[in-house]
């Protein structure tokens, strides 16, 4: 005698060209074609028919209803559900760290929201307010405002996508205010600082971080861009960085001066990765954080974290005569009023230039 399914469990079924599911809920069984929700296609195989089942069953047996234009009722659709849809549809864009921490946070919104209808202004208030009164996970530090933007930020980005495709009929958050983040000044270095830097890369001891420093200065690569670079990312000939594994997931071509041609040819290939884990060589190096801070305190620079070198690749090239979108391509932005930014820093940069030239000349050590 076959075992009676519990409610929840289903099985798929062909008919003719159509993939069907079959689902026990509390005292019924209900049956349903199937259909990508991205693109509206039936699906061809059996592994594609099951990705959808597996959202569709979850509908079902949460009680969700769907109307004749195919739309779940925003009061019952499980938040979870679709953000299944928005990652089949966009996760091959991420990186994996990426992918790490978005696992997180959307497994906290889960608990928080497990419906949509759950999504309201007030909630999220309280979401917040939870958020800003704990302290980090990872640094043990109180959150700030920035941080819980950029996890609101992601659970806008799946709600707007789920009402663009017609998952839901609007975007609970809509209208939603942000939080104020604080601005932070951007810091560079002085030419002195500069030439301290440079002179203190040359000590024996910081080889190994040397050419990552020299390629985040001279041509604004991300940390994150750097240790994953692959030997098959760098092209000497042509002489630019083929970066594939970018923030903004969008492709983007970064020349190399000729100065840190010699530098990547003097590293050994010993991995697919540039810059290999000392422990492992098959996987990229992550911590050079500590060595990064003696170097600094070698070089007598203060107050400057990894990221200021971006900064200061960005200042100089204006400096020089580049213009914004120059700037933007190189640097990967998305947006040109984020490479605007560092117009000030070029305000400061030509100051201290000034300040230089007259300072050698009362000092009598100007050249010609």
């Amino acid at each position: 005698m076959a075992k009676r399914r519990e409610a929840g469990q289903g099985c798929l079924h062909k008919r003719g060209e159509y993939w069907y599911l079959r689902v026990r809920t509390e005292g019924k069984i209900v049956s349903r074609s199937l259909k990508d929700t991205v693109t509206g296609e039936r699906p061809r195989t059996k592994a594609h028919a099951a990705r959808i089942a597996g959202i569709v069953a979850l509908e079902i047996t949460r009680g969700d209803r769907i109307n004749l234009n195919g739309r779940i009722s925003t009061n019952k659709v499980p938040l979870q559900s679709l953000d299944n849809v928005y990652r089949q549809a966009f996760e091959e864009q991420w990186n994996e760290k990426r992918r790490r921490w978005r696992a997180t946070v959307m497994e906290r919104f889960f608990e928080w929201f497990p419906t949509v209808s759950g999504v309201s202004h007030e909630a999220l208030g309280r979401y917040v307010n939870a958020r800003l009164s704990g302290t980090s996970e990872r640094t043990g530090k109180p959150r700030n405002s920035a941080t819980v933007n950029r996890e609101l930020g992601e659970l806008r980005r799946v709600l707007n996508w789920a009402a663009q495709i017609g998952r839901i009929d609007k975007n609970p958050m809509f209208g939603f205010r942000f939080l104020r983040e604080s601005l932070h000044r951007e810091r560079i270095l002085t030419v002195e600082e500069r030439g301290r830097l440079l002179q203190a890369l040359t000590d024996e001891r910081f080889a190994f971080i040397r050419p990552i420093v020299l390629i985040a200065l001279f041509c604004g690569l991300r940390l994150g861009e750097i240790t994953n670079l692959k030997w098959s990312d760098v092209d000497l000939k042509a002489r630019e960085f083929d970066l594939l594994r970018t923030k903004s997931g969008r492709r983007r071509k970064v020349p190399i001066p000729r100065l840190l041609i010699k530098e990547l040819e003097a590293i050994p290939k010993v991995s697919e990765y540039v810059f290999p884990s000392p422990r492992d060589a098959s996987k990229p190096i992550k911590e050079i954080k500590r060595s990064f801070h003696t170097l600094m305190r070698e070089a007598g620079v203060e107050t400057f974290r990894f990221h200021d070198l971006r900064h200061c690749a960005a200042s100089m090239m204006l400096f020089n005569g580049a213009d914004l979108r120059t700037v933007q391509e190189i640097l990967g932005h998305a947006d040109i009023s984020t490479t605007s930014r560092y117009l000030s820093s070029l305000a400061e940069l030509k100051r201290s230039a000034v300040e230089k030239i007259a300072e050698d000349a009362l000092n009598g050590t100007d050249k010609e």
